[in-house]
């Protein structure tokens, strides 16, 4: 007589289930993985990372043409156009702007990093969902929602603003000559000859 054989089949049950339990973790973590790590994704973030390149570089040339016109006035208010400071004031001005470009490149490769990092981030979350019972379906959908949500928080964050003045070192020259341009109008108008003329003009 047996005593053994329903132990046995509930024993062969188990194993069963947790055959069948184990399938549908490989099976999850595959279509998460496979969404997250995905040539299209990939292509997104570049996406991402030449866009926030442009809007950075935008700014960049923004400033340097407003720096350019500023440093054009201020040579001719000194009279120094053609002269050596025009040239070392243009290679100060080429030499920033080369150093802005480069930082908006690190500022652009490190948002598409921390998109790479909360993409690892969400597919590990979403990998634990799925070993502890959440099917591949659903385990897909939440995984494109949370890429489509990194992507949307990078691109919140995005802020040319947070470039600043990148050539605020120019400032004081251009400041420099627009007061010394105001200095000698002044001189010009109160020197002798000037009063002299503003007398003659007013007099007649």
């Amino acid at each position: 007589m047996c005593f053994g054989g329903g132990s046995n089949r509930a024993e062969r049950e188990a194993r069963a289930e947790e055959e069948r339990r184990q399938a549908a973790i490989r099976a999850g973590t595959g279509r998460v993985q496979a969404i997250f790590n995905s040539p299209e994704r990939e292509q997104g973030i570049a996406d991402f990372i030449t866009a926030t390149r442009g809007l950075l570089n935008n700014e960049v040339n923004r400033q340097q043409r407003d720096a350019t016109r500023q440093n054009r006035f201020a040579l001719a208010r000194s009279g120094q156009v053609g002269g050596s400071l025009q040239a070392d004031r243009t290679r100060r001005l080429g030499e920033t702007y080369g150093r802005a470009l480069l930082e908006t490149e690190r500022r652009a490769q490190a948002a598409g990093a921390d998109i790479r990092a909360a993409d690892a981030d969400a597919q590990s979350r979403m990998i634990g969902l799925v070993q502890g019972g959440l099917d591949a379906t659903t385990a897909a959908s939440q995984s494109a929602a949370a890429m489509r949500n990194n992507l949307s928080a990078g691109a919140a964050q995005r802020n040319a603003d947070s470039l600043g003045n990148l050539f605020g070192g120019f400032s004081d020259y251009f400041q420099q000559s627009r007061d010394a341009a105001a200095r000698r109008r002044a001189d010009a108008q109160f020197s002798p000859t000037g009063l002299y003329q503003s007398a003659f003009v007013g007099g007649r």
